[in-house]
């Protein structure tokens, strides 16, 4: 018997997954160093000076989708902090803008330093924020795995979204918002040590996700962790291909 999964879509997932963890982006140069010997020049204007978190926002198109966040995440310091973070880290930073680097780090300090807080807000915010912001999402819940709650809040957290009814457009081939719960149990995985655990806790959650597309992709990732339990879960939920 095999999964009826393809090794696209793993290696698809793996590519959103890590895009989704992306926080500055580098060119080849940058990445590399200078060449040895070589005089290194202060960024000039047209090289682009970093520049304020407003004006960096602007410039990028991204004024819209922060106005749209501080609107969903509630009115708190934490929230004001996950709706910035949600707005400049799946969109990516360049390496010489100090100031938004500096506000992102800020705000993911803030985030770490009041996790229960933030979690809290973080739910609230997602319980309205509409699925055409997936890498927002994906991208908090990686962030979220690794915030000091108690690891049963993190988990029930962690199951409501692999098992939450995603609208998604199957026709739209940017839309990924359906890998949303592969990534929910990447992030489980590194709380839940025992695999007898893990299995029945995916189990329960993929039985209640009624998307049998997502539950196929969420089990591309869990195959990766764990491919004899995958395959058993395929099996009772009759996804196997024979």
């Amino acid at each position: 018997m095999q999964l009826s999964f393809s090794r696209i879509s793993a290696l698809t997932f793996c590519a959103v997954s890590i895009g989704t963890l992306t926080l500055f982006s580098v060119d080849s140069v940058s990445a590399q160093g200078p060449a040895r010997g070589a005089s290194v020049a202060h960024p000039t204007a047209s090289q682009g000076v970093p520049v304020s978190f407003s004006t960096y926002i602007a410039q990028n198109g991204l004024t819209q989708t922060y106005q749209t966040l501080t609107g969903i995440f509630p009115k708190t310091t934490t929230g004001a902090a996950i709706a910035r973070v949600a707005t400049l880290a799946p969109n990516g930073l360049k390496q010489d803008n100090v100031p938004a680097e500096r506000q992102l780090a800020l705000d993911l300090a803030v985030l770490r330093n009041n996790a229960d807080q933030a979690l809290t807000d973080l739910q609230t915010g997602f319980k309205t924020l509409p699925e055409k912001y997936w890498p927002q999402r994906q991208f908090l819940i990686q962030t979220a795995s690794h915030w000091p709650v108690s690891p049963g809040t993190l988990q029930a957290f962690l199951e409501s979204e692999i098992s939450r009814t995603i609208t998604r457009n199957p026709s739209d081939p940017t839309d990924l918002s359906g890998y949303t719960p592969a990534i929910a149990i990447d992030s489980l995985s590194n709380i839940v040590a025992d695999p007898v655990q893990l299995h029945d806790i995916i189990l329960r959650d993929l039985q209640a996700q009624p998307d049998k597309d997502v539950r196929r992709t969420a089990l591309v990732r869990y195959e990766a962790i764990d491919a004899v339990r995958a395959g058993q879960i395929a099996t009772q939920l009759g996804l196997v291909v024979k």
